[in-house]
């Protein structure tokens, strides 16, 4: 049986210990028993070099623009749905695997959601719409406006996956950088 249990602050080890009563009775170390299996000690969360608040505005606003996270000059999009494969002036590819784009789906739901619910809230409050009036409204709002926030809501998607996740620039550079921690 393979286990998972912490060692000290934030670090974790896999080691292997036996379901047998008579072996789990030997309270003698994994690394004593030559059963242990290290894992790399990586801080959980990337280290970000040079990413302040102004770098992650600029990202997010070339989310909003609908153009290349990394470069900022290339177009995400070639027609109203149809997306380009990859960055025409960085190359960076946009989906990375299949079923990359699920998170917009989500984005493009919410944003509907919130939308509608505050509008119907809202209308209701001041405007006094009778029932029927404001689900017709809301009804054919929550129709339209996922079709035509689709682009930004692939765009953020994007956008914040590469804030995350960034892919790798030509030449092995990274935005992002993983430091190891160190042994205490």
């Amino acid at each position: 049986m393979i286990s998972i249990s912490p060692r000290g602050h934030e670090r974790w080890s896999t080691h292997i210990t036996s379901t047998k009563p008579e072996q789990r009775a030997d309270r003698r170390t994994p690394r004593a028993t030559g059963l242990y299996l290290p894992v790399a000690r990586w801080t959980p969360v990337a280290i970000v070099k040079n990413m302040s608040i102004r770098n992650i505005g600029r990202i997010l606003s070339r989310g909003v623009r609908l153009k290349c996270p990394r470069c900022g000059e290339g177009r995400l999009f070639a027609g109203f749905f149809s997306m380009h494969i990859q960055c025409p002036h960085c190359a960076l590819t946009f989906e990375r695997e299949q079923g990359y784009f699920v998170g917009a789906i989500y984005i493009n739901y919410a944003a509907t959601t919130l939308i509608a619910i505050a509008g119907f809230l809202a209308l209701d409050y001041f405007a006094h719409l009778s029932l029927s009036q404001q689900l017709l409204l809301w009804g054919s709002f929550a129709v339209l406006f996922p079709l035509f926030f689709f682009r930004y809501s692939r765009s953020l998607w994007l956008s914040l996956d590469y804030l995350f996740n960034p892919a790798e620039l030509p030449g092995g550079k990274n935005l992002f950088t993983l430091k190891r921690k160190s042994d205490q």
